[in-house]
């Protein structure tokens, strides 16, 4: 293992914290979630593999945990009643399937590879199912990302660790909007790729992508899906603190900078998975009106559309040269991608990773065994039906336990925001993701979406259970 430059930056940066204000350490794992393609580690023995400065400032997190005795409290987040069990259930398993099903059914089972080493010039090859470097990997990722819940729900539950999560959140968001200008900035300037000292992790870069004259934005991350798979999440974070009046100088103008930012990454996975969340959170509000003592935001959202449309007829009918690129950009990213060679190649993956579910009795190849292109294929062909049920337990879980009475406006503000935020991540995964892995900031949302259910636990005395408020889980 070798350590790089900007882990020990975070390092440095965390063991500050650490001495002197360490109920901010959650912020900074936050915030380091904007380098995703950095290396804060490298593990030449698992072939390359690199740690992004979000794991590596985690072990910071479980020492202060350890250093002022909260270690109960990080255990009691995975208790059968909450919300981290089906998800600690679901890394055992993916540690038992890793051991044993790629021994049980090796050689008899097709996969898409996950061996670093099999990859030649960005072609992933079909291999027969053997143990691999990506069950180790994987599992690995799954186990750290478990305790990145674990944790956050311990720093969350400490005076104004919600709210200090919410503004490291939108540090986040201006972070990866600043990476955005640069990129930007650097490819129309000619200077380059201004970003290339953060892109040290042991993936394919693409900084010069573009669609005609337009750039496509990849910030810090790879390529532009990655790009856009964390930049939606974001804004919809940002719009849902906006909409509920929570810090709105900051969040509206994030919000909006964010959806800007994921149009202009001429990204097929983030237009697809903008149009369903927007279409999913229309559903959901309607659903909201019907319900008794519900409250709706359908009219906010018709009208915000209405507004949006108009701007942009306005600008296409104004400017030909931007209605002719917006065109070509549409063809190419909607309207003709399925017949692209990397849509059909990952049309095939799926067929692959779904006939490997079916061959392997629906207990899956193992974790880390088999890529795909989409999240639910993800899930069958590795972890197979058990995984998938432990999966989806976790979801609801996190995304459908109601409010407690007694949260407050910005506290039930940022708890709503985050659940939309998983919501807008998992349709992104549902598109697009290759492998389990589902990054840092997925469960660092997911803990601040259920940190009331903890936050409101009574403690062991004959009173009854707190009061729920009857406000929708998303409303």
């Amino acid at each position: 293992m070798s350590l790089e430059w900007i882990g020990v930056v975070f390092m440095l940066l965390g063991a500050g914290l650490l001495w002197s204000a360490p109920e901010r350490l959650l912020s900074l794992q936050i915030v380091a979630c904007v380098f995703a393609g950095s290396a804060a580690f490298s593990l030449p023995a698992l072939g390359g593999a690199t740690v992004a400065p979000g794991f590596a400032v985690l072990l910071l997190l479980a020492l202060c945990v350890l250093k002022f005795g909260h270690l109960h409290s990080m255990f009691e987040a995975m208790a059968p009643r909450q919300p981290g069990f089906p998800l600690l259930l679901l890394v055992v398993w993916g540690f038992v399937s890793a051991a044993v099903l790629p021994r049980l059914f090796g050689g008899e089972v097709d996969v898409v590879s996950m061996n670093r080493a099999s990859v030649v010039l960005g072609a992933v090859p079909v291999e027969t199912l053997a143990p691999g470097s990506g069950n180790i990997t994987q599992s690995v990722y799954a186990a750290g990302e478990l305790v990145v819940f674990a944790v956050a729900l311990v720093f969350l539950r400490l005076e104004g660790g919600l709210e200090r999560a919410g503004r490291a959140m939108l540090w986040l968001a201006g972070l990866n909007l600043i990476a955005a200008v640069v990129d930007l900035g650097g490819y129309y300037s000619g200077l380059g790729n201004l970003l290339e000292p953060l892109q040290t992790a042991n993936f394919a870069f693409m900084p010069e992508a573009a669609f005609g004259n337009v750039k496509r934005i990849n910030g810090t991350f790879p390529e532009a899906s990655a790009f856009a798979g964390f930049t939606l999440p974001l804004m919809a974070f940002c719009y849902v603190l906006w909409r509920e009046r929570c810090w709105p100088r900051l969040s509206g103008p994030l919000a909006l900078g964010s959806l800007l930012a994921l149009l202009l990454a001429t990204s097929s996975a983030g237009y697809g998975g903008l149009g369903v969340y927007a279409a999913l959170v229309l559903v959901i509000s309607f659903c909201e009106g019907w319900r008794p003592g519900g409250h709706t935001h359908l009219w906010h959202y018709l009208g915000l559309g209405l507004a949006a449309a108009l701007v942009i007829g306005a600008i296409l009918a104004l400017l030909p040269a931007v209605r002719e690129q917006a065109w070509d950009i549409i063809e190419n990213t909607l309207l003709y991608k399925s017949s692209s060679s990397s849509a059909i190649e990952r049309g095939e993956w799926n067929q692959i990773s779904w006939q490997a579910f079916l061959d392997t009795w629906g207990l899956g190849a193992g974790m880390g065994s088999a890529r795909a292109s989409s999240l639910p294929m993800v899930l069958v062909s590795n972890v197979g039906l058990p995984g998938s049920l432990l999966f989806l337990a976790f979801l609801a879980r996190v995304l459908l336990a109601k409010l407690p009475a007694g949260i407050d406006a910005t506290q039930r503000a940022l708890v709503i925001a985050a659940r939309h935020g998983v919501l807008a991540a998992l349709i992104i995964a549902s598109l697009v993701a290759s492998v389990f892995d589902l990054g840092v900031m997925f469960y660092l949302l997911c803990a601040i979406a259920c940190c009331p259910a903890l936050l409101y636990v009574p403690r062991r005395t004959p009173q009854a259970r707190p009061v729920m408020a009857s406000d929708g889980v998303f409303a």
